[in-house]
């Protein structure tokens, strides 16, 4: 033996008064059902909203204007060249990695090009994420990019001053 002695603990339940002798350092009850009796109540699950026709709507021109990205295209990052394989679609038809479809200007910010296909880069994970959260003026993409944002922003400014598009 070690010499070391755990010390009895009272239990930390209001209505508990046991003493015992803790398994761990951290533990703070005799038993099983007094720290679930002391627990705090569990947060009620928040229900999921129901898609609304709109949003229907949005994801189903978001999912063409992927195919048209993706049939315009070699089927590579244009960042690290990586393959980013031959089919769109899953077996149910479902848009298959979403991730590759990366939008050079935000839909957030520009939502009037959110289906532009000159506002998109076909790109792997890891480069979608170094360009969503990195620092894009050193990816090789950005000299390219940089010259669809100032034409995509010169077609926004000629929009809105004749309010037609």
């Amino acid at each position: 033996m070690s010499g070391h002695t755990i010390k009895s603990k009272l239990c930390s339940n209001d209505g508990c008064s046991n003493e015992f002798t803790p398994y761990r350092t951290t533990d703070k009850y005799c038993s099983f059902s007094c720290a679930s009796s002391s627990a705090p109540p569990l947060k009620k699950r928040t229900r999921i909203k129901p898609i609304t026709k709109k949003s229907l709507v949005k994801i189903r021109k978001d999912n063409e204007t992927y195919k048209l990205v993706w049939m315009s295209r070699p089927h590579n990052c244009e960042e690290c060249d990586v393959f980013l394989g031959d089919d769109f679609d899953d077996v149910n038809g479902k848009v298959i990695d979403r991730f590759r479809y990366s939008h050079i200007l935000t839909k957030g910010a520009f939502p009037e090009h959110r289906h532009n296909i000159m506002n998109f880069n076909l790109l792997c994970l890891k480069c979608h994420e170094e360009w969503e959260n990195g620092a894009k003026e050193k990816m090789s993409i950005w000299d390219k990019n940089e010259r669809v944002i100032e034409k995509l922003k010169a077609s926004t400014i000629k929009t809105n001053s004749f309010g037609r598009g």
